[in-house]
């Protein structure tokens, strides 16, 4: 009698084995397809990570000359960038404007992504005047440029904000430029009131 039951059992057994291994089937299938969709993702981000930081370089390359051309610097010194890194002479002077804010009891502006300007894509200083009797060692103004493919708006908030909060940092002007190869016209229409300057991309 068990015998026959076993037997009869059978071909349920094998349709439930084989729905089983149809499912394990399926979901391996879903797995593969979701790792080869986060294999491109991570392939995309990294190619655009890599176009981003050569647009970067080149950028960075032509910002000491926007900024004595086109900004008026005297004495333009590269202090942060893609081939630049942050040089004591910027180090030294933020050391100082907070050292000096904390003695007057100033507060100093609260950091976030946006308005921080250590995430500047590049900053240029201007050592100013070098007929002066003392070589100055402290910049007068700085330039924080935005480096974009196309610019958008957030690339004119972000140099806005960043150039604000360098400005009441550090006590001196502070420009805000952008360099992009597609300027939109609603990024330019509002980039001037902004008192953002957008250049053209690098050559």
């Amino acid at each position: 009698m068990t015998d026959i039951n076993t037997r009869q059992d059978l071909p349920a057994a094998a349709g439930e084995l084989a729905l089983v291994v149809q499912k394990s089937t399926e979901q391996t299938s879903r797995r593969l397809t979701g790792l080869e969709s986060d294999a491109d993702a991570d392939t995309s981000k990294n190619m655009e990570w890599l176009r981003n930081a050569e647009y970067e370089r080149r950028a960075d390359d032509r910002a000491i000359h926007r900024a004595q051309a086109d900004l008026g610097f005297i004495q333009p010194r590269p202090v942060m960038g893609p081939m630049t890194g942050m040089p004591p002479l910027f180090s030294s002077a933020l050391a100082l404007a907070r050292n000096r804010a904390t003695q007057e009891g100033r507060a100093l502006p609260e950091l976030s992504e946006d308005n921080n300007f250590l995430y500047s894509d590049i900053i240029t200083a201007d050592l100013g005047d070098p007929d002066t009797r003392e070589p100055r060692t402290q910049p007068v103004a700085y330039a924080l440029f935005e480096a974009s493919g196309t610019a958008d708006l957030e690339d004119v908030q972000r140099a806005r904000e960043r150039a604000e909060t360098l400005a009441l940092t550090m006590g001196v002007s502070a420009n805000a430029p952008v360099i992009a190869d597609t300027v939109p016209e609603q990024v330019a229409r509002e980039a001037g009131p902004a008192g953002v300057r957008i250049f053209p991309a690098p050559e």
